[in-house]
C-alpha cells in the first residue's frame, strides 16, 4: 500500500470507531470497538509498514476522555463516574505500567530519561490517579460505605480532578514531545483544552455543590458544558494521533494535507487553527444531541421527581427531600446506562 492509501485506511478506521465510541452506551460495544481498532493498527503492522507507538499513545487515551465525557453526561453529581472495574483494574494499572516499563528502559538505556520522559511520567501519575478517581464512588459503594462518606469522597473528587486534569494541562503547554513546528502547536493547543477543561470541571462541580436539583436547567447546562470540554480535549488528542504519527518518522495525514497546499509555505499554527475550529464545531454538534438524547430518556425521571420529593418531606422535611431528589439523581444515573462502562 502506498503512503496515501494507508493513510486513508488508518484514518477512516480510528474515525469509525470515533463514531461507534460516540453512539453506543453498551460496554462490550465499546471494548469491542477498540478491540477492532487494535486488530487494525496489527493488520497495518502484518503490511510491512511499522506502527508508530505514539499513534496509540494519543489515540486511545484521546478515547477514554471522550467516553469520560459521555459519563459526564449521565451524571447527577456533574462529575464522571464509571463502574469501578473498568478504571480502577484496567485504566490505572495502564498508566502506572508505563511509567515502570520506562524505568525498566532507564536500567539499561542510561541516557534514555531526560525531562521529556519526566513530563511523560507526570501525566501517566495524573492519569492514573483520574482513573481512580472516577471509580471511586462506585468502588465506595461496592465495599458498602455509607452515603455520607460517598458525598465527602464526591467533594473531595471537586477538587482533586480539575487540578489533576489541570497539571496535564501545564505539563502539556511546554511539552517538547516532537520539536517540528506543528507538533509543538498541537500539543501547546492540548495544554490550553486541558486548563479550560479543568476551570469548567470546577464550575459544573459548584454548581452541583450548591444545592441545585441535578434535573434543573442550571446543572444540565454544567453538564453539557463539562462533557464538551472532556469530548473536545478528548477529540483534539485522538486526532493529533492521526494527523501526526501514523508513520516512523513522525508523519501522518496533516503532512500529506500539507503537501497538496497550493501556497507550497505551511504555516502551522494557522493549519492547527482550522483544525481545531472544525473539532470545536463538530463537538458542539454532538454534545447537543447528546443533550436532546438523554433529556427525552431522562423524561420519566423528572416526571416521578415531585412524588420523590414529597416523599422526602412526609419522611424528614427538607433533608429528606434532598435526599430523594438525591436518590432520584442515582437512579437516573442506572436508568441510563450508569454501568455501562
Amino acid at each position: 500500500m502506498d503512503e496515501w492509501a494507508l493513510t486513508l485506511y488508518v484514518s477512516i478506521s480510528t474515525v469509525a470507531v470515533y463514531i461507534g465510541l460516540l453512539l453506543t452506551q453498551r460496554s462490550s460495544v465499546v471494548f469491542g470497538l477498540l478491540a477492532s481498532l487494535i486488530l487494525i493498527y496489527v493488520h497495518q503492522h502484518s503490511l510491512g509498514v511499522f506502527v508508530e507507538g505514539d499513534l496509540m499513545t494519543h489515540v486511545f487515551p484521546g478515547f477514554v476522555l471522550v467516553l469520560t465525557g459521555k459519563r459526564t453526561m449521565l451524571s447527577a453529581s456533574g462529575l464522571p463516574t464509571f463502574d469501578w472495574r473498568l478504571p480502577c483494574a484496567v485504566l490505572a494499572p495502564f498508566f502506572l505500567f508505563f511509567i515502570v516499563s520506562q524505568m525498566i528502559a532507564q536500567m539499561f538505556e542510561p541516557g534514555h530519561r531526560g525531562f521529556k520522559q519526566t513530563g511523560h511520567d507526570m501525566i501517566n501519575v495524573c492519569c492514573a490517579s483520574l482513573s481512580l478517581s472516577f471509580g471511586s464512588e462506585s468502588l465506595a459503594a461496592r465495599l458498602g460505605a455509607k452515603r455520607d462518606t460517598i458525598d465527602a469522597l464526591r467533594v473531595a473528587r471537586a477538587s482533586h480532578d480539575p487540578l489533576a486534569i489541570a497539571a496535564v494541562g501545564l505539563i502539556l503547554l511546554g511539552h517538547q514531545h516532537d520539536k517540528a513546528e506543528v507538533a509543538v502547536a498541537f500539543h501547546t493547543t492540548q495544554g490550553y483544552l486541558m486548563l479550560l477543561l479543568a476551570v469548567v470541571s470546577v464550575g459544573c462541580s459548584a454548581a452541583h455543590l450548591s444545592g441545585a436539583a441535578p434535573t434543573g436547567r442550571a446543572c444540565q447546562f454544567a453538564r453539557a458544558l463539562h462533557a464538551y470540554t472532556y469530548l473536545l480535549a478528548g477529540s483534539w488528542l485522538a486526532q493529533m494521533g492521526v494527523f501526526l504519527y501514523i508513520f516512523r518518522n513522525h508523519r501522518g495525514l496533516h503532512h500529506l494535507l500539507a503537501e497538496l497546499d497550493s501556497f507550497g509555505d505551511p504555516k502551522p499554527w494557522e493549519e492547527v487553527s482550522i483544525y481545531l475550529s472544525v473539532q470545536t464545531w463538530i463537538c458542539a454538534c454532538v454534545v447537543s444531541g447528546w443533550h436532546v438524547r438523554e433529556h427525552r430518556r431522562a423524561g420519566s425521571s423528572v416526571a416521578v421527581q415531585p412524588a420523590k420529593e414529597a416523599i422526602g418531606e412526609k419522611r424528614g422535611g427538607a433533608r429528606g427531600g434532598e435526599e430523594a431528589g438525591a436518590l432520584l439523581g442515582i437512579e437516573g444515573e442506572r436508568a441510563n446506562g450508569c454501568n455501562a462502562c
